[in-house]
């Protein structure tokens, strides 16, 4: 199967089931290698790899629908099976969501989110070894941005990355 395949089923499931005639984006559908490209799947790379056994399939696409557009990524192994690396990390990184889902109720802030998510990831980075250190010293040292350059995510709506309201004065803002 080519990447574009996997991108089709996707706006076809979208249209077919959802009613959603158009997407918010260009699909980003990279497998293997090509995971690690941002935004892959533009018009200079149109998700044109042909899939492997053994790739990871690392998905970001939406769809809009009645004005309103959201998206959701996602990565799961091509042949159904994660190897033992690869389980690790999906493991460190569904912990770390969980974490974050585990604490969200009222009051609690995109800030605190950030802090969650960050702290969680690197405990979690440390304790299957793949860091070593204070996880207190690599969180003032931002070690988290290199796992994680955009932070933990956007808001949604109107726009596929609709901008976060937060006071002029800057209060309640933690840098990325």
């Amino acid at each position: 199967m080519m990447e574009y395949h996997a991108m089709s089923i996707f706006q076809y499931y979208c249209y077919m089931a959802g009613g959603c005639r158009e997407m918010g984006y260009i699909p980003i559908c990279p497998t293997g290698d090509r995971c690690k490209i941002l935004h892959y799947g533009g018009q200079s790379a149109p998700n044109d790899k042909q899939t492997r056994d053994g790739d990871l399939c690392l998905f970001d696409m939406g769809a809009e629908y009645h004005c309103y557009l959201t998206d959701i990524t996602t990565t799961f192994p091509v042949n159904g099976r994660f190897t033992e690396t690869q389980a690790t990390i999906y493991n460190v990184v569904l912990d770390t969501v969980h974490a974050v889902v585990n604490k969200i109720r009222p009051g609690f802030t995109w800030r605190e989110a950030r802090i969650v998510c960050y702290r969680k990831l690197l405990s979690r980075l440390v304790q299957e070894g793949l860091l070593s250190g204070s996880v207190d010293e690599m969180y003032d040292a931002k070690l988290h941005r290199v796992f994680m350059p955009h932070g933990i995510g956007h808001f949604i709506g109107g726009d596929v990355h609709d901008v976060e309201v937060t006071p002029v004065s800057g209060a309640g803002r933690i840098p990325r």
